[in-house]
């Protein structure tokens, strides 16, 4: 009896031995925003202003903020009057913001006679703070009709010298699929 007591606390031990380390969270909150496209460093101040400004996300993620407040609405073409806003949704979430940093070191060429140098990338991953809420834009957007301009000139175009074309040239204009064989 004695025996499987002692087997089942070295078990134990061993397992409390092979979890990773414990580290606490820091207490710095960060918001997150799930932008619906490619954002660059030099194009983060136009993603700020179709989100309605700095403005509008700090009064959207306020922490007792109602729920008026709390919408924000992402308007991908502000200079179009046509253009629906994109909804987003406030959703609470549980993640941790890591800051990852690849080191590179480089060794020195082998002896061997091959002068490549070997490159070893070391990665330090560090938890900089928690993400209590995240806008996420999942709904459809509404895309409006407007006409095209490049259309209606080429359509005025064809509709002007239409009646100089023969058939034949008109079959080496159209595409393949809108002429007769």
């Amino acid at each position: 009896m004695e025996d499987s007591n002692d087997a089942i606390e070295e078990s134990a031990s061993t397992e409390l031995q092979e979890c990773a380390p414990a580290h606490e969270l820091p207490t710095t909150h960060f918001y997150s925003i799930e932008y619906p496209g490619y954002v660059r460093p030099e194009s983060v101040s136009k993603a700020v202003d179709c989100l309605g400004g700095q403005s509008s996300i700090d009064r959207a993620f306020r922490r007792n903020a109602p729920k008026e407040d709390s919408l924000l609405e992402l308007n991908l073409r502000p200079d179009n009057p046509f253009s629906h806003p994109l909804p987003g949704d406030l959703v609470p979430t549980n993640n941790i913001l890591l800051r990852v940093v690849k080191r590179r070191l480089k060794r020195p060429p082998n002896d061997d006679g091959g002068g490549s140098q070997e490159v070893i990338g070391e990665y330090t991953a560090v938890a900089v703070g928690v993400i209590p809420k995240t806008a996420r834009f999942r709904s459809e957007q509404s895309l409006p009709c407007r006409p095209c301009e490049r259309r209606c000139a080429l359509r005025a175009i064809l509709i002007e010298v239409w009646p100089t074309f023969s058939t034949n040239r008109l079959k080496m204009i159209l595409s393949p699929n809108f002429a007769r064989r």
